[in-house]
């Protein structure tokens, strides 16, 4: 099947030299030393794709920022979709995403992405380490043109820049390796920025000391985006909590102990409705004859063609992507921003339960695959929205479940 994707733009000397580091049955490919960067807003993606010509396909971009920024962090969407397969004793096609002090040349290896799964903030030998708790992530829907491979991972990322890192910018390098089998790869990231926060958070906590406000971040707190908690120090004096996230989400439960104060947290299931109206002022109204399939992240009216003007009514970030006029009816797409699904396992059925970083997650099958460890576990979907485990069979070295 064909794919789409945006041209790279071009660099008379992109990179000096290259290093290829072997981690794990990972091929990191960290370039060094750029000349040209491309010039992008938050919203602009940066498309790679293999069947260039060429081993290594790259490029990056230099996130510039004042020097007084607290605890600067880059935020950026990544998607990645292949159809190599997981043959053993081959090199797949990799993604990976490094950061570089461009004062210094201090190189941080942030991930990287192949058919096997993704490694997050690996240790680089004679370089900069990232703590692993300082690269924060959260599994979204595949876009930008990696939805129809294969096999297709996405994350929403926040990265804490190490201390060997801060200077008044950082280079982001996005490298994707090409084994040039002829099976393709695709990588886009999107919404490139630095940011400033006390950690690495998708989702902060305000309070207040009354109920109208006015609310500011609490400082120091890092929700845990596995467990879908937040725990803080009781502070001794009456405060009103609130979220701040980017996308909808609901405080579940509030325990107050002797010594700290647990929230808990969730994100509702998406809804998502057409409106229309006859002149973009409205009053807009429900088209209550569509047909939304989120799956296929469509939506579809019957009827012949109407002067209407449409939006979305949803409780999640999503934009109309396209539209298709047909004699019978009217076809839109659209596209979920963020989207929650991962995989959790515990030892136990009471927990504490963990993502699951390598499990491969097909939306479209309704089916997650992962090696089997051989010893007992209990697993439980993390979702934004309602979802349920509805199969389990292990097949040779995998468990494969199915969900609804």
């Amino acid at each position: 099947m064909r794919r789409f994707s945006n041209h790279l733009p071009s660099f008379a000397s992109l990179h000096a030299f290259l290093i290829l580091i072997s981690l794990g049955g990972f091929l990191w490919a960290a370039t060094m030393l750029s000349a040209a960067e491309p010039e992008i807003g938050p919203h602009t993606p940066l498309t790679l794709e293999t069947g260039q010509g060429t081993a290594l396909v790259t490029t990056n971009v230099l996130l510039s920022y004042d020097a007084s920024l607290s605890r600067p962090s880059v935020r950026f969407d990544f998607s990645f979709g292949t159809d190599e397969t997981n043959a053993p004793s081959s090199i797949p096609d990799a993604f990976s995403v490094n950061l570089q002090n461009p004062t210094n040349a201090a190189i941080a290896l942030v991930l990287t992405a192949d058919r096997t799964g993704v490694a997050w903030a690996p240790t680089n030998a004679g370089g900069v380490s990232i703590v692993s708790e300082d690269v924060q992530r959260r599994p979204i829907v595949s876009t930008n043109g990696t939805a129809g491979f294969d096999w297709q991972i996405a994350y929403a990322v926040l990265v804490r820049l190490p201390q060997e890192l801060i200077s008044t910018g950082v280079r982001l390098f996005l490298d994707l390796f090409d084994n040039q089998n002829g099976l393709g790869s695709l990588a886009s990231v999107v919404g490139i920025r630095i940011i400033s926060g006390g950690a690495a958070n998708l989702l902060y906590l305000q309070s207040a000391a009354v109920v109208q406000g006015p609310y500011a971040d609490e400082g120091g707190v890092i929700p845990d985006m596995v467990n879908g908690k937040i725990v803080l120090p009781v502070m001794g004096y009456h405060r009103f909590f609130r979220l701040r996230s980017d996308s909808e989400v609901v405080i579940t439960r509030l325990r107050l102990g002797d010594t700290a104060v647990v929230l808990e947290y969730e994100f509702p299931a998406a809804v998502i409705a057409l409106q229309s109206a006859a002149s973009p002022e409205g009053p807009f109204i429900d088209e209550t004859n569509a047909v939304v399939d989120v799956a296929a992240q469509t939506i579809r009216l019957a009827g012949p063609p109407q002067q209407r003007h449409y939006r979305l009514r949803a409780n999640v970030r999503v934009d109309i992507t396209g539209t298709e006029v047909q004699p019978n009816q009217l076809v839109l797409t659209f596209m979920l921003r963020p989207a929650v699904l991962a995989l959790q396992s515990s030892a136990a059925g009471v927990g504490p339960y963990t993502d699951e970083s390598n499990a491969i997650i097909d939306p479209a099958q309704r089916s997650v695959t992962l090696f089997w460890a051989d010893s007992t576990r209990f697993y439980r979907l993390r979702s934004d929205q309602a979802r349920r485990i509805t199969g389990l069979r292990v097949t040779g070295a995998n468990v494969e479940l199915s969900f609804e």
